[in-house]
């Protein structure tokens, strides 16, 4: 059994010397950063869990791993034994591309290789698809992202990076949920901000994790497979921490995961979370779309017509402070017949309207409870799981009230103080 912690810690620091490398080449604090980070650190993870399979069948065949890559009949092989795993030929390896970096389109090569593995017919079910019906693919030509002059030392570097055998993931296969969520949360860490037009902020993995377990314990996990949602689902935090909790750390033994998201980084997030994981079977199931406007889970898949599908668990992070004012008339007037339409009427509470101005004052039941607190106090060790998840089941619902503006203010009287 690999020494979890020093595995760890080699991971992060490749996830760091690309970070570098990005700084150098001037894409920090760019978008571009975050796709060339994710887009590396999957290629390399799904190249070594490609290789480290290709070995062990090899061994079983009493072949070389290179004879079998270079054999189309043992390769079909391979495939019917691994479906499970996203399909390579050996010239898109880490291990073929290495000897080729002295040439002088190197970064070609590279490009060439991603929208390769992208395209293999096999791998079609790990893309992503849209509520428009469109398709994203795994990877993209990443080089780009840089200016043409860097574009061959740029891909040099990266392969100087991930070609380290010290970065080898082949140890980390035998690793569970747990060890995966960290290194996720390290992977998008400096992109983990309530930023930009969809105010991506996405939920610590501690926090998912009692939330999943709250939930479990609520009633008897029966002997069935759960159909779990999140229609804003992030990074996907939340639901595979369920997904996990339901299976006993057994990802697909009690749960399929439905998800949706409108922005197109968090879907890949995912999409990266959810191999890192070996969740591959929920892959078909991420949607990138509006799921207010145009929700892509159907009773039938992909038929509109069968009415929107129920789900067993829905867990959700929502972005608050998003605006849906341009879409707001739209969502109400398609959604309005959905009872007739589909057995269930989806905004039972209405579609909330857009107030023309600020509120001067607001009021309504509020948790009066230590909930901030309680995660604040668990995050920093203070007390362990058991006595947060106790701590944060009561919700004491109270009426409160804010006054915005001098004008709400100066409507109020004065009466009593009482000491409490």
């Amino acid at each position: 059994m690999p020494d979890i912690f020093t595995l760890e810690n080699k991971i992060k620091q490749m996830i760091d010397e690309l970070k570098g490398l990005c700084q150098t080449n001037g894409l920090s604090n760019q978008a571009s950063e975050e796709v060339v980070i994710t887009s590396v650190f999957l290629y390399k993870f799904l190249n070594d869990k490609f290789m480290a399979n290709m070995k062990d069948f090899a061994n079983e065949m009493s072949m070389d791993a290179e004879e079998v890559l270079q054999d189309e009949d043992m390769l079909a092989g391979f495939y019917d034994t691994y479906p499970q795993d996203v399909a390579f030929k050996y010239e898109d390896t880490i291990e073929c591309l290495i000897n080729r970096v002295g040439n002088n389109e190197f970064y070609r090569l590279f490009d060439d290789a991603l929208e390769r593995i992208s395209n293999y017919p096999k791998n079609e079910e790990f893309s992503i698809d849209t509520a428009e019906g469109g398709r994203k693919p795994l990877f993209t030509r990443i080089t780009e992202n840089v200016e043409a002059s860097k574009r061959n030392n740029f891909a040099r570097n990266i392969f100087g990076i991930i070609s380290q055998d010290k970065f080898d993931f082949g140890e980390a296969f035998k690793n569970n949920f747990d060890f995966y969520s960290a290194i996720f949360e390290y992977l998008i860490k400096d992109y983990n901000v309530a930023s930009g037009v969809y105010a991506e902020y996405f939920t610590p993995q501690a926090i998912s994790a009692i939330i999943a377990k709250i939930l479990v314990e609520m009633s008897p996990v029966e002997d069935k497979i759960y159909d779990v949602y999140d229609p804003s689902a992030g990074s996907g935090s939340l639901v595979l921490h369920l997904a996990n909790a339901l299976g006993k750390g057994s990802f697909g033994d009690k749960a399929q995961v439905y998800t949706q998201d409108i922005s197109g980084k968090s879907s890949r997030f995912l999409r990266t979370n959810m191999l890192l994981n070996g969740l591959t079977n929920s892959l078909d199931n991420i949607i990138e779309g509006d799921t207010l406007e145009t929700p892509a889970h159907y009773k039938v898949a992909h038929d509109p017509g069968s009415g929107v599908k129920q789900f067993d668990y829905i867990t959700s992070n929502p972005p608050f402070k998003m605006d849906f004012s341009s879409t707001r008339n739209t969502i109400e007037q398609k959604w309005e017949d959905s009872e007739v339409r589909d057995g269930i009427k989806r905004f039972f509470a209405g579609v909330p309207k857009i107030p023309n101005k600020k509120k001067e004052s607001m009021g309504g039941p509020v948790a009066n409870d230590q909930a901030v607190r309680t995660v604040n106090n668990y995050l920093k060790g203070y007390f362990d799981e058991e006595i947060a998840i106790r701590l944060l089941r009561p919700q004491n619902l109270k009426d409160q009230y804010v006054f915005k503006t001098d004008k709400a203010l100066s409507v109020l009287e004065f009466h009593e103080v009482k000491l409490v």
